[in-house]
């Protein structure tokens, strides 16, 4: 476990598919840094603790937060997403999140905010237990910039009510990104292409 040891982030896949829901999913992920913790110690020869610490370290999860969205195709509500979510809420086992958004039916890599994936939600519980701490987040709406040929960043910034400023204040990008479009975003005549 040196400092670059890949991480291996195991993520959510599809409902309908093995470890789509949160229980399941941080079961197999305890069971895994067991086994390789008992490893660790049995053919490495090192301690019980620093084999759980290696294992804690290098092993994790990619919730992705529109996968799990598509429980809804088989009636799930917000509410029942967000208890799947609460499952896997631990300090350090979230290791990346991928964010897009979808309607629940089918993983469309729409941009946070076009959806109905209840995403916010997703990562306010995620950090009230503390597993967005030291989380990459990762946003996967790239066929949005390759279909409309513009950038899904500001409609991802204006989603989370992201401010403009680096202190929370007014404007924040959901008030501002139609108002400044040409200068903030490469269009026009101060910033072309």
């Amino acid at each position: 476990g040196g400092e670059k040891a890949p991480t291996l982030a195991v993520e959510n896949w599809h409902p309908e598919t093995v470890l789509s829901k949160g229980e399941n999913f941080r079961d197999f992920l305890e069971l895994s840094k067991k086994k390789f913790a008992q490893k660790l110690v049995k053919e490495k020869k090192v301690s019980e603790d620093t084999a759980k610490r290696a294992a804690d370290k290098l092993i994790g999860a990619t919730w992705d937060v529109s996968h799990i969205n598509m429980l809804k195709r088989f009636g799930y509500s917000d509410e029942e997403i967000a208890k799947e979510v609460k499952h896997i809420a631990q300090p350090g086992l979230v290791k990346k999140i991928h964010l897009a958004d979808n309607f629940g039916f089918e993983d469309t890599h729409l941009v946070p905010g076009m959806g109905n994936a209840p995403i916010g939600e997703q990562l306010r519980i995620l950090e009230k237990y503390g597993a967005l701490e030291g989380a990459q987040q990762v946003l996967e709406a790239g066929t949005f910039d390759v279909e409309f040929k513009e950038s899904s960043f500001p409609y991802t910034l204006e989603a989370f009510n992201s401010p403009l400023y680096t202190h929370v204040m007014e404007p924040s990008w959901r008030g501002i990104r139609e108002a400044y479009g040409s200068y903030s975003f490469g269009f026009g005549d101060v910033l072309p292409d």
